[in-house]
């Protein structure tokens, strides 16, 4: 899943770059987004389909004008275009597939009481339960062998970064933060819920 997204984002930053070339006004119309799919559907067609309204696309007019007057080299490797257009849907179609795979092994495993947590999706779960493996790794034993729920915890919190430490001296109490220990890819979900 994470080679597929980094794949995904390499491709669209290849795409964000051709756009530019083809048809550098493409920001002025989108500008939030200048990759969104009906630029990507725009450009995969002639200049020529796009002028005539062959091609059904949404806010036509806005791209046809600024088209008419386009400084960008937009048959410059249009087939190169095309294929990166194809390979950023190859990508995204088996982005989903692998989530919905991911989510249904989670529920089939009896993980589905933490799709209630607010800000954790399905690969977030996962990736969760792979990085904390097996919760008995956490427990810790008195030395007349009776389970110390406090050491336990304890230890559980500096694997997680939900340690808190203070920053203090002499008379004056700072202020109290999280450590910057503990496991990262745990940190930056727990940080994003």
């Amino acid at each position: 899943y994470s080679r597929k997204r980094k794949l995904l984002s390499s491709t669209k930053n290849i795409l964000k770059r051709l756009i530019d070339v083809r048809f550098p006004e493409a920001i002025q119309i989108f500008s939030s987004n200048r990759g969104t799919k009906t630029i990507l559907k725009t450009l995969i067609h002639t200049k020529k389909d796009v002028l005539s309204g062959k091609v059904k696309l949404n806010r036509l007019p806005e791209i046809q004008k600024k088209l008419s007057e386009s400084i960008g080299q937009y048959h410059f490797d249009a087939s190169y275009f095309k294929h990166y257009v194809k390979e950023q849907e190859r990508l995204e179609l088996e982005i989903k597939l692998l989530t919905e795979s991911i989510k249904e092994q989670l529920y089939l495993t009896g993980y589905s009481s933490l799709f209630n947590f607010w800000g954790l999706s399905a690969i977030n779960i996962a990736i969760f339960i792979t990085e904390i493996r097996d919760i008995k790794n956490f427990l810790r034993y008195s030395q007349n062998g009776i389970l110390n729920k406090k050491r336990s915890l304890k230890a559980f919190k500096e694997f997680v970064g939900m340690s808190v430490t203070s920053n203090q001296s002499g008379n004056k109490e700072g202020a109290h933060k999280l450590a910057k220990s503990g496991n990262m890819k745990i940190r930056s979900i727990l940080f994003m819920m």
